[in-house]
């Protein structure tokens, strides 16, 4: 970014804005490492003997997240406002009346469906030229397939519940990684081949599946004791890493570093190409 990071112009309370959410972001990444730690949680291992599976669940032991969603919101909030805040100043240099009705209704629409977009350019940017409005069309989501228009849906999905209803979650999700090592008696750790599948993928993953396992011969599923015995001292040492995003209902939220990219692109293409900033 040019222009002492845009500090001047018709755009400068939008880049504040954008930069207010930018620092929120370091302080959230800081406070999410600080509550994925693998401590906060218990892996629980559910034994179903008659098929054999092992199915791992995380169980959260330590104190619950409360900060972060406040913080997710802030952040959200702030993005959002940085494009409504743009929307309003291309209504201003398209005659618009900053003291009229119309002012009142000026937002930065962020069409998911490509039927919404008609009602959503004439009510959120009625008064705004069609030269103005056609340069904000090309940037929403549903006239694309990159991970910026992505991005913006997400923007619009998860700070509407955070405006209007309640705060998000920040559901733990599980990394690529689970790793699993038998030991053994006698002996130190040892790895054995087992029969399993990965189950949680990028979703919340509070008392839901991770990984399930068994071990099987000739078909027919094996306990410990099938195996090695009674009494042996066998155990399995689960390693997780855990990581934490903001869900709601059933969708996970991209990185708000992707959010921030996209709403950062799309000031800087209206502050030079239209501002001339």
């Amino acid at each position: 970014m040019s222009r002492k990071d845009r500090d001047g112009g018709p755009l400068a309370n939008a880049w504040a804005k954008w930069r207010w959410a930018q620092q929120n972001v370091k302080l959230f990444i800081d406070e999410t490492a600080a509550q994925s730690q693998p401590t906060p949680y218990e892996i629980v291992d559910d034994h179903d003997r008659e098929t054999g599976w092992h199915h791992l669940r995380a169980v959260r032991t330590g104190a619950p997240v409360s900060v972060l969603p406040l913080r997710a919101g802030n952040i959200l909030t702030d993005y959002r406002a940085a494009l409504d805040y743009l929307a309003f100043q291309l209504f201003l240099a398209s005659g618009g009346d900053p003291q009229g009705r119309d002012a009142e209704r000026i937002y930065y629409p962020i069409a998911t469906e490509e039927k919404d977009w008609p009602s959503q350019r004439g009510g959120m940017l009625k008064g705004v030229t069609d030269a103005l409005a056609a340069r904000v069309k090309p940037t929403q989501p549903c006239f694309r397939n990159d991970s910026g228009g992505r991005a913006l849906a997400d923007l619009a999905f998860f700070s509407r519940p955070d405006k209007h209803r309640e705060l998000n979650v920040m559901g733990t999700l599980t990394a690529a990684r689970i790793e699993m090592t038998l030991h053994l008696p006698g002996g130190g750790p040892g790895p054995v081949d087992f029969e399993h599948e990965v189950t949680a993928g990028p979703r919340p993953i509070e008392n839901t599946e991770l990984l399930r396992w068994r071990i099987m011969r000739d078909g027919v599923p094996q306990t410990m004791t099938m195996l090695y015995g009674p009494e042996t001292k066998v155990y399995v040492e689960y390693r997780t890493a855990l990581d934490i995003s903001l869900s709601h209902r059933d969708r996970v939220c991209c990185h708000f570093s992707e959010i921030g990219e996209e709403v950062r692109r799309i000031l800087e293409d209206f502050d030079i190409h239209v501002f001339g900033t």
